[in-house]
């Protein structure tokens, strides 16, 4: 957003009512170009001259296997973790509780002493597997295709668990005979903790009300049978909202905080906002809906939600880049609204960002993605 857009809304307060205004909204007009916006092909065309769209695919053919031998699997992808790693395994190796767990550490091809730390521990429910730097999908995807266990979790190598979560998860999953269980979570900041998420104790939810990352919850594993973390992808966690969450039927959050993320300051979503590669925000949704398609998935206003919830987070994570790229990347969302949900009413919480995109009104989906 540049500075005048910044300041306005400032001193303006500017919302959804103001925006309605039609003298305010031609204020806006002069400082947001609407004219020039190319075709579909010439935007598709912009976007991957500056960033080519990844040739990989969430869908993977595997074999049916059975998984009775193991309750949980938890997968740990390692890359250069040195300095996390052995509070993330301590937490997760301190759990106490009645079930056969199994810890597959992924040391991705890491250079620095991730491996000989882990390396000291004599916990046999570990298992490591080494391989070439594939990236956090292909660390993950490594575990995946080695499938034993009724549920999986993910957990990131400098993250931890709290005290107890495996057992409050997999309480909760044997109970109710759960897809996916999500506990609530809080957030390492600087060494200070504060609240994330804070769940209720529900069963049978919406698919919107989970959080989309695949960290901090259980998940049955054969959910993943036919998928995998879409590989040469940044946001490749999309999979979670529009692929996982749709196919789960019975899914139960649970109030227990029981996941502690780490803010990374080097991390894609801290270090990354100039970089062209952000335009894999929009590849991701395309190919998340392109295989919702595939896959037969039902298509419904929860996954409607999602994806206008996405068309904010898209225009966030690129708002950084130029007006072309921006303006590409609306064009794009425009076709895909109208390709894949123009059925639908609008939902009372998006409805003007789905009216302003269906009618191809730049300015207005500027500025309220630009308040949202």
């Amino acid at each position: 957003m540049n500075t005048f857009m910044r300041t306005f809304i400032k001193k303006t307060h500017i919302n959804q009512a103001i925006l309605q205004n039609n003298i305010i909204y031609t204020i806006l007009a002069k400082h947001i170009k609407n004219q020039n916006l190319l075709t579909q092909v010439k935007s598709i065309e912009l976007l991957n001259k500056i960033s080519p769209r990844p040739d990989s695919s969430s869908i993977v053919a595997r074999k049916t296997r059975k998984r009775t031998k193991y309750d949980l699997k938890v997968i740990i992808p390692v890359y250069n973790s040195e300095k996390y790693i052995n509070s993330c395994l301590q937490s997760v190796c301190n759990q106490k509780n009645n079930y056969k767990i199994k810890i597959q550490i992924i040391n991705d091809g890491s250079t620095d002493d991730s491996i000989r730390i882990i390396s000291r521990y004599s916990d046999e429910r570990i298992h490591i597997v080494s391989q070439k730097n594939k990236g956090l999908s292909g660390a993950r995807n490594t575990a995946l295709n080695d499938l034993d266990s009724n549920y999986v979790m993910f957990l990131d190598s400098d993250d931890t668990l709290a005290e107890d979560s495996l057992r409050l998860l997999l309480d909760a999953a044997y109970k109710y005979d759960a897809d996916i269980v999500e506990g609530s979570f809080d957030r390492m900041i600087y060494r200070q903790k504060v609240k994330g998420v804070v769940h209720k104790n529900l069963h049978d939810v919406k698919t919107s009300e989970l959080y989309g990352f695949p960290w901090g919850k259980v998940i049955k594993t054969e959910l993943f049978d036919n998928l995998q973390f879409p590989e040469n992808y940044w946001f490749e966690d999309s999979i979670m909202s529009f692929l996982i969450y749709p196919e789960a039927e019975n899914k139960v959050t649970i109030s227990d905080s029981i996941y502690n993320y780490r803010y990374n300051l080097s991390g894609i979503s801290a270090s990354s906002k100039n970089d062209p590669k952000c335009i894999d925000t929009f590849w991701i949704t395309e190919l998340m809906l392109d295989e919702v398609n595939r896959l037969k998935i039902k298509k419904d206003r929860d996954l409607l939600s999602i994806f206008m919830a996405q068309i904010i987070l898209n225009f966030r994570r690129t708002n950084n880049m130029s007006d072309d790229v921006k303006k590409a990347i609306f064009v794009c969302t425009v076709s895909l609204l109208k390709r894949e949900f123009a059925q639908f009413a609008p939902l009372e919480e998006f409805k003007d960002l789905y009216n302003a995109v269906l009618k191809r009104d730049y300015v207005r989906y500027y500025v309220i993605c630009s308040i949202s």
